[in-house]
């Protein structure tokens, strides 16, 4: 009797067991997951260096005791280079930004109108920018805009008085571009800037000069992110 009732707890606890077991899901095997794409961060202090063309109407006024005696409008331009400093915040998307840069240039042109010499050129220019831009990964198109201060000179002879009209005049400049990262630190740019210096007033003996530069840029730039 008491063998039989062994035999039996003996069986009842196997089928307990092997049901259990049933319950239980097989282990999974373990495999490494997929590696997780980071997406650029633009945020940081970068400097880096620009090459370009500029192209500049530029309209000029030569007066003698108050009469105007010749007027020329000319296309001042020429190849261009210099660096740039900024910083950027990144908050989702948008990327927001300040920048400062300085650019020698060489733009000029020369042009004898009615016995007076006109003489044109962009010595060099620099721009202080706010810059806000929309960022897909490594890629983002940018808006900027601020002020612009332009080292411009326009001489003028007339019956063989010159004058020298040089001088450093503050304007304002707005423009677009779009930036691209090569890896974690570099990435390269084009941009196109409007550059206006306003209208300026020389005199120099009997020789009035007045002129007006709206200068037209467009460049080339690599960037170096700290």
């Amino acid at each position: 009797m008491s063998r039989v009732l062994l035999a039996s707890v003996g069986l009842i606890v196997a089928g307990l067991a092997q049901a259990s077991a049933a319950d239980i899901p097989p282990r999974q095997a373990y495999s490494p997951g997929a590696a997780v794409h980071r997406a650029y961060d633009w945020s940081g202090v970068y400097a880096g260096a620009h090459v370009g063309y500029g192209w500049s109407l530029w309209i000029a006024d030569a007066a003698v005791g108050g009469t105007i005696v010749a007027s020329d409008s000319a296309r001042v331009s020429g190849f261009l280079g210099g660096v740039q400093l900024g910083i950027n915040w990144q908050s989702g998307a948008m990327v927001y930004g300040l920048e400062t840069d300085l650019t020698a240039s060489g733009q000029k042109n020369t042009a004898l109108i009615g016995g007076v010499t006109f003489s044109e050129r962009v010595r060099w220019f620099g721009t202080t920018r706010a810059r806000l831009g929309f960022a897909s990964d490594r890629w983002m198109v940018y808006g900027t805009g601020g002020i612009a201060y332009t080292a411009l000179q326009s001489d003028i002879t007339v019956g063989g008085v010159t004058d020298a009209g040089r001088t450093t005049k503050m304007g304002w400049t707005v423009g677009a571009g779009f930036e691209h990262a090569l890896g974690n630190n570099w990435t390269w740019r084009t941009e196109y800037l409007y550059i206006d210096a306003g209208r300026v007033t020389s005199t120099t003996g009997v020789v009035t000069n007045h002129f007006r530069a709206r200068n037209n840029v467009a460049r080339l730039g690599v960037n170096y992110k700290f």
